[in-house]
């Protein structure tokens, strides 16, 4: 039972793919570095949970050979899909595990170091053991990178540092990955372990950025690369949904726009129709066309039913100015409605004999 996931930087139960960190020394005591026991304890953990796929991440300036050994051995002999991802400096030792990976990828500002077995500072190493050791390096630069052995060996014989480009093109990765957006600028004459340091800066730093991505999308911190790419798409979907909803929305405007269109003007043709045919039967003047069609317009058959009430013009003998205008008793203040209600034949007579009349109580009328 594993006590503690020190490596492990993007994982929780149930997801397919997980992350492991190298960003320390290749070290025997997991007070100074990673060990080849707690990397191969995390690795058995993550396919006993069903994990398909893990990404190395490493960030390293080498180490144990011993103990990179068994790293190198943990991820060759993994049941799970396995890419070593170069994320800052690959160097010695930790250059060696890079290579062990089922797909071997870097980024464009990363680098690659390499070089032979070296005893610790302070100690001295057997000759013998240090070239069984040289002659295993040399086997891993070889399995997989397109080089000579006369290339290796002068790789070994000294220290060599290259670029994620040269790097690739010599074969020690299938490919490099470009930055997006901003990326660390190195002085590749600088240190190993200043090259680490500054390198390890720039990742947490990325790191901090996301947790506020994984806190805008209601994810845990730990949350994996899957998880925040399949909530992205969600957002991304819902997205297109709302512009799809609003153009057909749209579409559906402008139908309604050009329907209202070609029925207002369906009630302006018959509203006019209905007013000049009153015209012509002198139910009503020509100077209150406008205002009838529009009241017609607004309520065609309560106005149509208001002019089919109005007497037209009765040729008669011309008794202009014989007629005096008499209001029967009681219905002095009566109102055109109430005139057409109770007495519509009185008020088509008075629209003959007392057009002022008449007209005042219309024109009250439509003002109401």
């Amino acid at each position: 039972m594993i006590k503690e996931l020190s490596l492990l930087t993007n994982f929780k139960a149930g997801d397919m793919t997980a992350v492991i960190g190298l960003h320390r020394p290749i070290h025997a005591d997991p007070k100074k570095g990673i060990n080849g026991e707690a990397f191969t304890n995390e690795m058995n953990f993550l396919a006993e949970n069903g994990v398909k796929e893990v990404t190395i991440e490493i960030n390293s300036g080498g180490g144990s050979i011993k103990e990179g050994f068994s790293i190198f051995h943990a991820i060759l002999s993994s049941p799970m899909k396995t890419i070593t991802k170069v994320v800052g400096i690959a160097a010695s030792m930790a250059g060696m595990i890079a290579q062990a990976g089922d797909k071997r990828v870097i980024m464009d500002y990363a680098l690659y170091h390499s070089h032979g077995p070296q005893a610790p500072k302070g100690q001295t190493a057997d000759a013998g053991m240090v070239e069984l050791m040289r002659g295993s390096l040399k086997t891993i630069l070889m399995s997989k990178a397109d080089i000579s052995e006369e290339k290796a060996t002068e790789m070994l014989n000294g220290e060599t540092m290259m670029n994620a480009v040269n790097a690739s093109k010599l074969g020690f990765f299938d490919e490099v990955i470009e930055t997006r957006g901003l990326k660390p600028v190195v002085n590749m004459e600088n240190s190993v372990s200043d090259l680490t340091e500054y390198y390890n800066g720039f990742i947490n730093q990325n790191n901090r950025k996301m947790k506020k991505v994984t806190s805008f999308l209601e994810l845990d911190n730990e949350a994996s690369e899957d998880a925040i790419l399949k909530a992205v798409q969600g957002f991304k979907n819902e997205a297109d949904k709302v512009e799809e909803l609003t153009n057909t929305i749209s579409v559906k405007d402008a139908e309604i726009g050009k329907l209202k269109e070609s029925l207002n003007a369906g009630k302006v043709s018959a509203a006019t129709e209905l007013v000049e045919n009153s015209i012509k039967l002198g139910k009503i003047t020509e100077e209150s066309k406008t205002v009838w069609i529009e009241q017609a317009t607004n309520n065609f058959e309560g106005t149509k039913t208001m002019l089919s009430s109005i007497g037209g013009v009765v040729e008669a003998e011309d008794i202009t100015n014989k007629i005096t205008p008499v209001i029967i008793e009681g219905r002095k203040d009566w109102s055109f409605d109430k005139w057409q209600n109770e007495d519509s034949k009185g008020l088509g007579e008075m629209k003959v004999n007392d057009v002022e009349k008449f007209n005042a109580l219309l024109e009250k009328h439509l003002e109401d």
